[in-house]
């Protein structure tokens, strides 16, 4: 019989979904970043831009640690999740901010994530 740790090991369940998400935010992220840069002017919307490249850089950082199953990726996943959570109550983004919330105590709380990145 296998013990309870192994069988919520790997990628899969929940954490299947914050990866989805990455995977959305570098492409909403950064079609919106290259609509900036190409209509409008950087100087205008430099703050939304650079928040925008964060954005996009976290997520393909965070979907590189996960293929190569790093052991730095939770760590790395709580402060990217922390941050989105400042940055949305920056921005007054409180459906965001709950999201960001939600997945923060999910890499903090999951054993899943524990058994798959280590602690």
């Amino acid at each position: 019989m296998k013990n309870k740790e192994q069988e919520v090991k790997g990628i899969g369940g929940w954490l299947l979904f914050p990866i989805f998400g990455m995977i959305v935010t570098i492409l909403v992220n950064g079609f919106s970043l290259l609509e900036t840069l190409a209509y409008y002017s950087f100087q205008e919307y430099y703050l939304l831009s650079i928040l925008e490249i964060m954005f996009v850089a976290g997520a393909v950082m965070f979907l590189f640690g996960v293929f190569i199953k790093a052991t730095w990726l939770r760590k790395y996943a709580i402060g990217l999740y922390g941050f989105i959570c400042i940055a949305n109550i920056a921005l007054l983004s409180i459906p965001m901010f709950v999201g960001s919330f939600i997945w923060l105590m999910y890499f903090i709380k999951s054993k899943r994530v524990k058994n798959t990145f280590g602690e």
